[in-house]
């Protein structure tokens, strides 16, 4: 349900109705708040920092001076498509990877789109008008239904001994904990009021979720399934801008992140899957890493 129009916290004491202490009653403000836009392109480029220093500070010190020593200990292990086990060092390299970044800078020039032309008034009541389909999305993106799920699908890959099942609620986890930690940190550095006077809108936290989840979705349980992930994060999108808890900047961006940390989970999964291969002159399968 479309709530009442509030106004973003600009300062001088205005309140969630539009109030200021000792004065007359006016007309609310339905103009949204300023996002820093100068601040996306200093993140991308701290980003981009990170990932050309991180190969170097992943490496084993050890290995890289002593090349007998990396022979000695052979090509590192890596988990199977159906293992449920994972490399962090493996994923802090996809994470910040110039795929993550390229992911990232494209959302950031949508996010700016969006914001020159989002109107959350209009918005809410916009999708106000598709019945529960948003009051779904708010429910679908929450922390609860992301991480208990994931959970729960861990768990009963492990105790019905179904390895995809498995990696694939661990594989929901990690997409989701390192999506949450970036939205986390954003939150913090924008300090944007939202459209229902709170703080920290920008970026939108449900819609990371429901998109870092949806990539992860649709690479274990196919394209039917993912599509359906997609379609739910969308709603997602939309309830949080028809419950006035998010702009179209902040669902945009949040749903870029999302999608940038799933995708990065996935990799190390796609990474293994095309080191499967078979070879004509052995039987079975031949696996390099």
């Amino acid at each position: 349900m479309v709530r009442p129009a509030d106004i973003c916290n600009h300062g001088g004491g205005r309140g969630r109705n539009g109030e200021r202490a000792g004065a007359p009653e006016q007309d609310p403000i339905t103009e949204p708040c300023t996002l820093n836009l100068a601040k996306l392109p200093a993140c991308l480029v701290l980003f981009s920092g990170i990932a050309c220093a991180a190969p170097a500070l992943a490496a084993d010190p050890a290995l890289a001076a002593d090349p007998a020593l990396a022979a000695d200990r052979g090509p590192a292990a890596a988990p199977s498509t159906t293992d449920w086990r994972f490399s962090f060092q493996e994923d802090a390299r996809q994470i910040f990877s110039t795929r993550t970044l390229a992911i990232l800078g494209v959302g950031g020039l949508l996010t700016a789109g969006a914001h020159a032309i989002e109107d959350p008034d209009q918005q809410a009541r916009t999708f106000d008008q598709f019945g529960d389909i948003p009051d779904f999305g708010n429910t679908y993106g929450s922390s609860a239904v992301v991480v208990g799920g994931s959970a729960a699908l861990a768990l009963w890959g492990w105790t019905t001994e179904r390895p995809n099942c498995a990696a694939a609620g661990v594989d929901l986890m990690r997409s989701y904990a390192y999506s949450t930690a970036l939205v986390g940190a954003l939150k913090i550095a924008f300090d944007r009021t939202r459209p229902d006077g709170d703080r920290y809108s920008f970026p939108s936290g449900h819609a990371s979720a429901a998109f870092s989840i949806a990539p992860v979705i649709t690479y274990h349980f196919g394209r039917v399934a993912g599509a359906a992930a997609y379609g739910c994060a969308v709603a997602t999108m939309m309830g949080r801008m028809e419950d006035r808890r998010h702009y179209l900047s902040d669902v945009v961006f949040g749903a870029t992140i999302g999608l940038a940390m799933g995708e990065a989970v996935i990799a190390q999964r796609r990474d293994v899957a095309r080191h499967l291969k078979v070879d004509p002159d052995r039987v079975g399968l031949q696996i390099e890493f």
